[in-house]
């Protein structure tokens, strides 16, 4: 995979800075007080509120979280796990299972290999100087868990569901914060994500393309891109920013749609998210899927807000990837980075659009004269270098492609 590995000094999700930039929240009777919780911001439709769990909290609170949320802690007992067949992302391992007969994924953390981890510890005597990171990574998982959790997110249809959690122990030897050689063992609670499994033949969008050797109907473009759109505009409405739009992050479950089985695509893996109210570091990117905003952005820099902005340029470029088959409009990263700066990728993307058409479609024929505008018009309004002069929601989409 080509994803940016997520960086060492992000220190977590931060809420906002100062007063100025909170969101307002709605006048009133019920009017919460925004230093009651720092970690509250006002989300979606107004007067929706979504509040943060402390990153800090101990496993029973986290087990009332995830209780307030309607989401099942398990146990191990309770699984099945199929581990002959992995697969591997940036972050997470990926296994199928089964959980009360029904097939499942489970996505166990892959950034730091924990028997590495204990193994090292171990023979330096003492593990402190990975107390640190391995906190952090638990932190960017506990923070997906809040997301994926968070009830109208996790039942949308256009978004993947979070079933259940299951924590795994791991004990870690730390010195003494005293000094000397005596050590003590921390024990962390590792959280393994249970969610619906996609289709076992083609579970993520690149593979489904791989699969049907670049081809696809129109019809069938248009709905997923529409499903993809519309999972992004609800994440986009409740503050969330997704930070990795890419095929491989696009998975597909074949479910009932009007009394016909059809495959949907839902958006998955939020091990990059942010929130766009906050101020802080990216977690983690794809560079040829990234706004030219986000390439820009030096490692480290808190300055700037993450915006939908970036996920609708990054759907923008994965519209016309599906419009075209799954076929790459570029071939190198490196190309990719070059012409967004230049501002010269919306009319490369077009040209592409137009030249493959030409050379394998019967433009005469009216169906596929009409898909060819519909998705250069969404090309001309998500690939723009301007952020402000891209569609601010993809709720739209839809409309655009006349389904609605």
């Amino acid at each position: 995979m080509d994803s940016t590995p997520l960086t060492d000094d992000y220190p977590g999700e931060t809420a906002p800075i100062d007063q100025e930039t909170q969101p307002q929240e709605p006048e009133g009777p019920n009017k919460e007080s925004t230093n009651q919780n720092q970690n509250t911001f006002v989300t979606g439709q107004k007067g929706q509120k979504w509040k943060y769990h402390e990153f800090d909290s101990t496993l029973l609170e986290w087990l009332s979280f995830l209780a307030e949320h309607n989401v099942q802690v398990v146990n191990q007992e309770e699984l099945k796990v199929d581990k002959s067949n992995a697969e591997q992302g940036t972050s997470m391992r990926v296994y199928r299972g089964w959980w009360k007969e029904q097939p499942v994924a489970l996505k166990w953390p892959l950034k730091y290999d924990l028997q590495q981890i204990r193994e090292l510890a171990e023979n330096s005597n003492g593990g402190n100087e990975y107390v640190d990171k391995f906190t952090r990574m638990l932190r960017d998982m506990m923070f997906e868990i809040q997301v994926m959790a968070h009830s109208p997110l996790n039942k949308h249809p256009n978004i993947i569901k979070l079933l259940a959690v299951l924590f795994e122990d791991f004990i870690l030897p730390v010195k003494h914060s005293s000094g000397g050689d005596s050590i003590h063992e921390v024990e962390f609670f590792i959280p393994i994500l249970v969610v619906e499994a996609a289709v076992p033949e083609y579970s993520t969008l690149d593979r489904f393309f791989i699969a049907n050797n670049n081809v696809i109907d129109f019809d069938h473009a248009r709905t997923l891109i529409c499903d993809i759109a519309c999972g992004l505009a609800a994440v986009h409405q409740y503050g969330v920013i997704h930070g990795d739009v890419k095929d491989q992050n696009i998975l597909l479950v074949r479910e009932l749609y009007d009394g016909q089985t059809r495959l949907v695509a839902k958006i998955g893996d939020f091990g990059a998210s942010g929130i766009e109210s906050s101020r802080e570091d990216i977690r983690g990117m794809s560079e040829y899927w990234a706004a030219p905003e986000v390439l820009e952005r030096p490692q480290g820099w808190k300055g700037l807000r993450q915006t939908s902005a970036a996920d609708i340029y990054s759907f923008g470029l994965l519209a016309a990837t599906i419009a075209l088959g799954g076929r790459r409009l570029l071939d190198e990263a490196s190309e990719s980075w070059s012409m967004k700066q230049n501002d010269k990728m919306k009319a490369y993307v077009k040209e592409k659009i137009q030249t493959i058409f030409r050379a394998n479609q019967n433009l005469d024929d009216d169906v596929a004269q009409v898909f060819l505008t519909q998705i250069l018009d969404i090309c001309d309004k998500t690939l723009a270098q301007d952020a402000s002069k891209r569609l601010s929601d993809l709720s739209v989409v839809p409309q655009m492609f006349g389904l609605e």
